[in-house]
């Protein structure tokens, strides 16, 4: 896979650096929220006008893929991807051809970085409330055993 910086650059990154650099390995925990997003984002480039709606369907049906490829373990990230974001567009690119490149339009990795993580605190929030409510539920149970 190619480097974001590739061009600027005439030696290869030390493997050091990269596996120093590569957020990938924490982040993919991210990864529901960032197919979740690249959806939406590739719905509203459609929308808009910037994509051809065929164009948006082959992203979609190819995020929907790599989605699939991740929950069953069948794609496996290493240092060189570097981040989930980069991760997902290669494997999406991989699999669609050139078209999964037009998913980063309109769109800065800080802005995916952003999304994704508060698309992943609201499903830990709303698991924590569920969370709870199950625990009222089973203390109100023991009450009324008492009463």
């Amino acid at each position: 896979m190619s480097k974001m910086w590739a061009g600027r650059f005439e030696l290869t990154t030390n493997k050091l650096l990269e596996d120093y650099n590569a957020t990938i390995l924490i982040e993919g925990r991210l990864a529901p929220f960032d197919i979740q997003g690249s959806i939406a984002h590739a719905g509203m480039l459609a929308r808009t006008g910037i994509l051809t709606q065929d164009e948006s369907a082959q992203i979609i049906a190819g995020l929907k893929q790599v989605g699939d490829e991740i929950a069953t373990g069948k794609l496996i990230f290493t240092s060189a991807d570097e981040d989930i974001h980069m991760a997902v567009e290669a494997r999406l690119t991989e699999i669609i051809g050139s078209t999964g490149g037009k998913l980063h339009t309109a769109r800065s990795r800080n802005d995916q970085t952003a999304l994704d993580s508060k698309l992943q605190m609201r499903a830990f929030i709303l698991e924590l409330l569920n969370d709870i409510k199950n625990l009222q539920e089973v203390i109100i149970a023991k009450a009324e055993e008492y009463f």
